[in-house]
């Protein structure tokens, strides 16, 4: 808990300020880790889908969509910043 307290810029008492218990910061913790990962495998397959229902026949890098997909982690990271 200390660690991510002070990635948080507060003591390890006050997380217990707004969290009843440990378990209750590791499910939070959980919850927004899978929160980005269901993010990213939605923008991806979003990306993928598009791809295939309008250039089927285009190459990952030459594809009107699929391009796109080295971009996602700068828009994840807009998203959900890094500490």
């Amino acid at each position: 808990m200390a660690t991510v307290a002070r990635r948080l810029g507060v003591r390890p008492p006050s997380l217990y300020k707004h969290f009843p218990s440990r378990h209750a910061i590791y499910d939070e913790l959980f919850r927004l880790g899978q929160e980005g990962l269901d993010l990213a495998a939605s923008l991806i397959a979003g990306l993928v889908s598009q791809q295939l229902a309008n250039q089927p026949g285009a190459t990952y890098e030459q594809g009107r969509f699929t391009r796109l997909v080295p971009r996602l982690p700068d828009v994840l990271a807009a998203v959900y910043p890094p500490p």
